[in-house]
């Protein structure tokens, strides 16, 4: 009885029972009506709903919901926005051969399923996070902290030789598009440079989140961001958007978290944010959608929609992954396939060839975004051509729908602790840094990419080398103190 006791006397009292109460009758009339309705226009409002509430709830307090937010939008970009257009155009554009209604109706309830966990995982993170203490210092952590200086110099060292060689990387593949198309960037480049230069620009993302883990002065990290955009944007000229926009969303992310870490987020300041972020994607928005427009050689991606909203819809393309990914996991061989722990297994058990455009790959791997290509574009697949992934697909395929809201609200409580980077903790700082430059781009991606990037060696062996150097000059520098 002293346990059950306790638990009752720790349930929220006052408002923060009024707020779960209003949380658990929301989602339950929500999941509810979804599931029991057939009516693809109700499925698809009811998530959209879900979004601009999220959205809403975020703006009360930023800084503890920035990561919330900024996936929250993704979600709507990537993945929302095409059956919300299409329902308010009266579906004028809409082809058949992308989403049924009923392939779209299971697509939209894995949507509010997703939105609903991530809602929760954040809220979670706010009620609980006070219980669970400060982070534990130990003696790794403890060394850093002493020797954050040096360790400061040592990840600009790095991370400058990095940039350079990632620069060099671009640079060619640029160079390669020049005389190919843009599909053929996929399936057939392969680099001349040297195997040093590669290994410093695979390296190259652990020495800048080691480097700003320690916290250097506003305006260096400002200079150090703006250079690993710079370095990203060359891809521009290539015709590849993706790795810029995830160094934008990255780098505007940190930019915030250090503007929130120094000062107060007034009404004010989030109104000239918000000024900020409408005038960027106005200026953005006509240079991806010229960019998309000249890799495919068209004059326009769909004529039935004014420019801004035709590339909306455009980024939406990954709804179709939801949608098609239903079928594919039905169908044999792919219903024998782990898609859930498909990077895991593509990367340390599948006996896979190095270029996913292959036959063997589609045959040995474990890979939605091959196998949804292959499934869809047949083989064009072959020529560079893909769809991309979703989290959410791949989690369902395995677990379904409890899997998906389960995995959502793991994002949850981990965007609400991307959200409070302390600048204390430079081993806990980094990690969560590095895990910053993928996740918000998982709407499209791969679950479990960003998780297995945390344990590759291009992540941890530039941390090690750097403990190591930090405690072989620490030892020099004891000796020559007592001489």
């Amino acid at each position: 009885m002293g346990k059950f006791s306790e638990k009752i006397r720790s349930f929220p009292k006052g408002k923060d029972s009024i707020e779960v109460a209003a949380i658990a009758l929301i989602s339950a009339v929500s999941v509810l009506t979804i599931f029991l309705s057939d009516n693809f226009s109700v499925s698809t409002i009811l998530p959209f709903l879900i979004n601009l509430g999220i959205s809403a709830y975020c703006l009360f307090s930023l800084k503890e919901r920035m990561g919330l937010l900024f996936f929250n939008l993704a979600i709507f970009l990537f993945l929302l926005a095409r059956p919300v257009i299409d329902l308010m155009t009266g579906f004028v554009n809409h082809v058949p051969n992308r989403y049924t209604f009923e392939t779209g109706l299971g697509a939209n309830r894995m949507l509010l399923v997703a939105l609903l966990g991530l809602f929760l995982g954040q809220w979670l993170y706010e009620h609980r996070s006070e219980k669970m203490g400060g982070s534990r210092s130990n003696r790794v952590a403890a060394l850093l902290k002493s020797q954050e200086g040096l360790i400061r110099r040592i990840a600009l060292a790095g991370y400058l030789i990095s940039l350079a060689a990632m620069t060099a990387v671009n640079l060619e593949k640029v160079i390669f598009r020049r005389s190919y198309g843009y599909a053929a960037l996929y399936a057939e480049f392969k680099t001349g440079l040297p195997f040093v230069v590669i290994g410093f620009a695979e390296v190259g993302a652990a020495f800048l989140a080691l480097y700003l883990a320690t916290r250097p002065q506003l305006k260096y990290s400002l200079i150090t961001l703006a250079s690993y955009l710079g370095s990203t944007a060359i891809l521009l000229f290539a015709g590849v958007r993706s790795t810029f926009s995830r160094s934008l969303l990255f780098s505007v992310f940190l930019v915030l978290q250090l503007l929130a870490s120094q000062s107060q987020l007034t009404r004010q300041v989030k109104k000239r944010l918000i000024g900020g972020f409408v005038l960027m994607g106005l200026l953005l928005i006509p240079v991806f959608y010229g960019i998309g427009i000249n890799r495919w050689n068209v004059d326009r991606l769909d004529n039935g929609f004014p420019v801004v909203i035709d590339f909306i819809y455009g980024q939406g393309v990954s709804y179709q992954t939801l949608a098609k990914g239903q079928e594919l996991i039905e169908l044999p061989p792919f219903d024998q396939k782990n898609y859930a722990l498909g990077p895991f297994l593509d990367q340390y058990v599948n006996d896979l060839p190095e270029n996913p455009y292959t036959p063997e790959y589609i045959e040995r791997g474990d890979s939605m975004a091959a196998d949804l290509g292959y499934y869809l574009l047949g083989s064009q697949y072959f020529k560079g051509m893909g769809m991309g992934s979703s989290y959410i697909i791949e989690i369902f395929s395995e677990f379904s729908f409890p899997g998906v809201f389960a995995f959502s609200g793991f994002l949850g409580l981990l965007l609400g602790s991307l959200s409070n980077i302390t600048w204390k903790n430079s081993l806990i700082d980094v990690v969560k840094i590095r895990i910053l430059l993928d996740i918000f781009y998982i709407p499209r991606a791969a679950a479990i990419r960003f998780l297995l990037n945390l344990i590759a060696p291009k992540f941890f062996l530039p941390i090690l080398f750097t403990i190591i150097l930090v405690c072989c000059c620490r030892t020099v520098s004891e000796k020559w103190g007592k001489k």
